[in-house]
């Protein structure tokens, strides 16, 4: 069972490296939402990896280096993606990648990093930030398309101009549907 634990916890952290990979191709092909829900999924991961890790006392240090990498790649490509969204982030990629370098150093030192409580905060913290942002990302972008389509310059107020040039009757029939396609939008 020990070595049954072992092994799954490591393939948990292995999600999380795909997570890596996924996440910016799932960020700008569907948006702010799917790419909240993948950070979710592997943040997740995360939690689940180190409680079993504990829990059933599998925890070695091979399972904390490669779980704090995976960690830091993580965080890195939110970040870069989030770079795009403002260039502010670039302070925290400095940050984690100077993380990064840390555990090396330590890694290559033989020193085992195990994680701080002040390490977990700010984990949480960041974690829940970027899915915020990853969210607002997507209400922004609903609301350029709202401008797009219901602005004064947009494609369905453009129509409603046309109205004038209908008769009574069609004046009716086109104002019902243009209604309901503004309801749709």
């Amino acid at each position: 069972m020990k070595k049954f634990m072992l092994i799954f916890v490591n393939l948990l952290t292995m999600v999380r490296i795909i997570g890596v990979f996924m996440m910016i191709p799932v960020y700008f092909n569907y948006g702010g939402l799917y790419a909240a829900i993948l950070s979710i999924c592997c943040y997740l991961t995360d939690c689940i990896d180190g409680f079993l890790a504990r829990k059933f006392h599998v925890a070695t240090f091979f399972g904390s280096m490669f779980d704090g990498v995976a960690d830091k790649l993580f965080s890195c490509s939110n970040l870069i993606i989030l770079f795009k969204v403002t260039k502010y982030s670039i302070a925290s990629i400095i940050f984690e990648l100077a993380v990064v370098l840390i555990q090396f150093i330590k890694f290559q030192k033989n020193i085992n990093v195990k994680t701080s409580k002040i390490g977990k905060i700010k984990t949480i913290v960041m974690s829940i930030t970027v899915i915020l942002i990853y969210l607002v990302t997507d209400i922004n972008s609903l609301n350029e398309l709202k401008a797009l389509y219901l602005g004064k310059k947009g494609s369905i107020t453009e129509l409603s101009l046309l109205i004038r040039d209908l008769s009574i009757e069609e004046k009716k029939e086109f104002g019902k549907v243009l209604n309901d396609l503004k309801n749709t939008a």
